[in-house]
């Protein structure tokens, strides 16, 4: 029996096709329709309950959202969960990820009719997730909210290392939030183990990913203009397990790119069990040479997925920091075991780094376990790939990224024609320009520029 919150019709073939052709309602806005398996459309639509759900109405005149999933020669209109409380004042997005057959759907909707939060939510092509709530100030709307979803690269589970892991997926969050006196941008990274949340996440200020907290040189904040003041971008890197992040950062107002890695398991779990085999061990060795060679020589033998290279430099770093934190005993001083975890983490971030970016990892994130405390620890790296002056703009700017992030392009539109600059090197273009025309419009060029810079 259908829910009151389903609608189903049936449409000749020729509605279909028109609903794949429609043009999208404007490249700056996140994707309103996708693709799913088999050629399925699922489209985002949204009025009164009253208007999408008349078989079901009784007496609601709420504004919600519904997914439009089109079949070829039907159509099924479905409730996205909890959106009674919808607040348009932001598009919705969506996005497909393809080996969970996933659509996933993102809106702002107003907490007890006065709190403007983001919430997410899953369909799997039969039925939706619990609806995942984020925010960063519960007082200020949310825009240019955006997402991105990433599986990670096949993991060889016969490693010794990482035989029981389970396969990962990346949700990337970022949106923009006005607050008085002050933009805050933010991220929020939200990990799924086996297709199921963790349970928990944290909200991320983007300005925090760049900023040095100790570095008693911070550059001065320049002059930036309204046009690029909010300017943000999310995107897939072109490297396997990462997405690279635009954004003018409020500390300095200059325009950044972050690239955010999801570091292997094999990292991590070689992190916890040198972490494990040190605690268990370092009581009852005769001396530190016989502790360092012990964890040596298992690092050898459960590291085998590691370039060779790769593990021995792991392993002299780890000796180092065993006979700089053990006693002639071998007894190893407390909090050592996790520290020597840590430096394990921070050191594979820094060789992955060279693959691609010539500088140190910014940061890691840790995320994990669940709630109950159970579960993998799971590790972000952060790096700046780029930072460079905020250029001029005549219009409220829309940026775009190469695949790397390491180029950038602005447009805006101004008088009839769509103007944009693009890096070279460390330098902005002079101003360039693309006449609009009746058979060339706004969405059309930026399109073709979003292209041109993705494949710089």
């Amino acid at each position: 029996m259908k829910s009151k919150h389903t609608r189903t019709r049936w449409t000749p073939a020729f509605w279909l096709l028109a609903y794949v052709l429609l043009p999208s309602a404007g490249f700056a806005e996140p994707a309103a329709m996708v693709v799913a398996a088999g050629g399925t459309i699922h489209k985002l639509i949204k009025g009164t309950y009253s208007e999408l759900f008349p078989d079901g109405f009784e007496g609601e005149e709420s504004s919600v959202l519904a997914l439009e999933v089109l079949r070829p020669g039907s159509a099924e209109i479905l409730l996205v969960p909890t959106t009674e409380d919808y607040h348009a004042e932001m598009p919705a997005a969506l996005h497909y990820e393809k080996r969970s057959n996933t659509t996933y759907v993102l809106w702002e909707g107003l907490v007890n009719g006065l709190h403007p939060f983001l919430h997410l939510a899953g369909f799997d092509g039969e039925t939706w997730s619990q609806p995942i709530s984020l925010t960063g100030n519960v007082f200020a709307d949310k825009v240019h909210a955006d997402l991105v979803i990433l599986p990670e690269a096949e993991v060889n589970k016969s490693s010794a290392l990482v035989e029981s892991a389970v396969d990962r997926s990346v949700i990337y969050v970022t949106w923009l939030e006005e607050n008085p006196g002050k933009t805050d941008k933010y991220l929020v990274p939200i990990i799924l183990q086996g297709g199921l949340y963790l349970g928990w996440h944290d909200s991320l200020r983007l300005s925090e990913l760049v900023s040095d907290p100790t570095d008693g040189n911070r550059r001065a904040r320049q002059l930036v203009d309204a046009d690029v003041e909010n300017l943000l971008r999310l995107q897939p890197s072109a490297r396997n397990n990462a997405v690279v992040i635009g954004f003018t950062a409020p500390s300095t107002g200059r325009l950044v790119t972050v690239e955010v890695e999801l570091l292997p398991q094999a990292l991590s779990a070689m992190a916890s069990r040198v972490s494990d085999l040190v605690r268990q061990n370092g009581q009852l060795s005769s001396s530190v040479n016989e502790l360092a060679e012990s964890v040596r020589t298992a690092m050898m033998e459960f590291g085998q997925d590691f370039h060779r290279g790769t593990l021995e430099y792991l392993a002299d770093e780890i000796e180092a920091l065993l006979r700089e934190h053990s006693s002639v005993a071998a007894a190893v001083a407390p909090g050592i075991p996790e520290k020597l975890g840590v430096h394990i983490i921070h050191i594979g971030a820094r060789v992955r780094a060279k693959g691609l970016i010539d500088s140190e990892p910014r940061q890691i994130i840790t995320m994990g376990q669940t709630r109950e405390g159970d579960g993998p620890y799971h590790h972000l790296k952060v790096s700046v790939v780029a930072d460079r002056e905020a250029p001029e703009a005549g219009g409220p700017a829309v940026l775009f990224l190469s695949s790397t992030g390491l180029e950038a392009l602005l447009a805006w539109e101004e008088d009839g024609s769509i103007v944009f600059r693009e890096t070279d090197g460390e330098e902005w273009s002079d101003p360039q320009k693309v006449e609009l025309r009746e058979d060339l419009d706004k969405q059309t060029v930026y399109r073709v520029l979003a292209d041109r810079t993705l494949n710089r």
